[in-house]
């Protein structure tokens, strides 16, 4: 019977150290691992930190979707669109030059419905010009330049754009 407890005892024990050896050797590397997928988003960041399935990352990244989608109108176009309404003073097709989904869209369109209110379009087609350069683009997010001229000083300017789901380029700041 004392043999049976001992052995008991030493199994308990044996398990207690297994047990603790595992967390303490296993659990900083699986918190390490966890904890990089969640800093990327590859994980929930609540308790249980599971993985995201492919359609969860999906729903989470749309702009990898829009990034698949062909181009039916390019960032130059757009540009071209919103000078052209610019100069004929339609806000309707100047505000449909803006990318809705994006925070920037309501300081875009208030500023826009101001500028149209101020009847300050015509100065506006003066300052954006003809031609923009292309600064970077990626598979959906586009960033164009162009220079003005202030007095002794050239500055450069920055217009962005953002691919929606129907590849077309539209303006996300102005």
């Amino acid at each position: 019977m004392k043999q049976k407890r001992w052995f008991l005892f030493g199994a308990l024990a044996l398990l207690v150290l297994v047990v603790s050896g595992l967390r303490l050797w296993w659990w900083p590397q699986w918190w390490a691992q966890k904890s990089a997928k969640i800093g990327v988003g590859l994980a929930n960041e609540r308790f249980p930190w599971r993985d995201y399935s492919q359609a969860e990352l999906d729903a989470l990244n749309p702009e990898k979707q829009i990034a698949a989608v062909k181009t039916t109108v390019a960032p130059e176009q757009t540009y071209a669109k919103f000078r052209a309404a610019l100069r004929a003073n339609d806000l309707e097709g100047a505000l449909a030059q803006l990318a809705t989904e994006t925070p920037r869209y309501l300081e875009n369109k208030a500023a826009l419905e101001k500028a149209h209110r101020e009847g300050q379009f015509a100065a506006a087609y003066e300052w954006y010009p003809a031609e923009i350069e292309r600064s970077s683009m990626y598979e959906s997010i586009a960033t164009f330049q162009y220079y003005k001229e202030d007095g002794q000083y050239r500055r450069v300017m920055h217009i962005s754009f953002q691919k929606n789901k129907n590849g077309v380029w539209l303006i996300e700041s102005l």
